[in-house]
């Protein structure tokens, strides 16, 4: 069983008699990321022009601070390497939510032959419809599967680029992490005061998942009013919610608002 730090925390640590030991799981270190990279772009890049530009890139991008945060999570690597490495190269200043809005938007908003056709089409909605799913029914705890149509054209589409998978009639994303993603774009784009809510009572109880959903959420591009709406959900005094304002102000640019803060605090 893998979970992360506070999961276990709230819920399996309390378990009495569950024959739990915990282990820690440590990330990738730089020499296991360009090992794993260019197992990679052997075996999946080799007839792309010239695969070791793509490792050269990554390599020079572990040369930044917290860059393991990033690369040393094997599910993020792997959503790296498949993102960008056909384009050999990385963006600079990449961030966890940049890397999911750009895997989306190449597995999901195009579809295996990079257009934006019916199918891709058939894709989104299929995969909104799943994130919306998947919102209303976690509350105490996050569900990952839910019911879906598995002869719906999106559906199966999204199941062929590994992108969902199913137990029996339930369908999943490929990774929690993933599906929180996937809802946080719900809620940017559907989110009401219900929604908010919610959202607010959950983080003050220290859900795990809702506050993965919320990191993202502070890092899309958000209209004023949601944005507001999404820090009002925030609870006060609390280190991470202050780390996710500062980097919410950033990344929407509000730069007055984050001067005002700067002086405040």
């Amino acid at each position: 069983v893998t979970c992360r730090k506070r999961e276990w925390k709230d819920h399996l640590e309390q378990l009495p008699n569950s024959g739990f030991t915990p282990f820690h799981v440590p990330l990738l270190d730089k020499e296991q990321v360009l090992k794993w990279t260019k197992l990679y772009t052997d075996h999946h890049l080799a007839e792309v022009k010239e695969p070791e530009v793509f490792v050269s890139s990554l390599a020079k991008s572990l040369s930044s601070p917290h860059s393991l945060d990033l690369f040393g999570s094997p599910l993020r690597l792997t959503m790296t390497c498949e993102t960008y490495g056909p384009a050999g190269e990385l963006p600079e200043n990449l961030t966890v939510t940049k890397l999911y809005n750009d895997y989306w938007n190449s597995r999901i908003e195009t579809d295996r032959f990079r257009q934006r056709g019916n199918r891709a089409a058939k894709s989104i909605k299929a995969a909104k419809k799943l994130a919306r799913k998947l919102w209303g029914s976690s509350h105490q705890r996050f569900t990952e599967y839910c019911y879906m149509d598995k002869t719906s054209t999106g559906i199966k589409a999204l199941a062929s680029e590994g992108i969902i998978h199913f137990l029996n009639d339930k369908a999943a994303f490929f990774h929690q992490s993933f599906a929180e993603y996937a809802i946080a774009r719900h809620l940017a784009a559907k989110g009401e005061e219900a929604d908010w809510s919610r959202l607010e009572t959950g983080l003050a109880a220290g859900i795990a998942s809702d506050w993965g959903i919320v990191s993202h959420l502070v890092n899309l591009k958000l209209d004023p009013l949601t944005f507001n709406d999404v820090l009002a959900c925030l609870p006060d005094n609390v280190p991470e919610s202050i780390r996710l304002v500062w980097r919410g102000l950033v990344q929407q640019g509000d730069l007055d608002a984050l001067k005002n803060r700067v002086q405040v605090e």
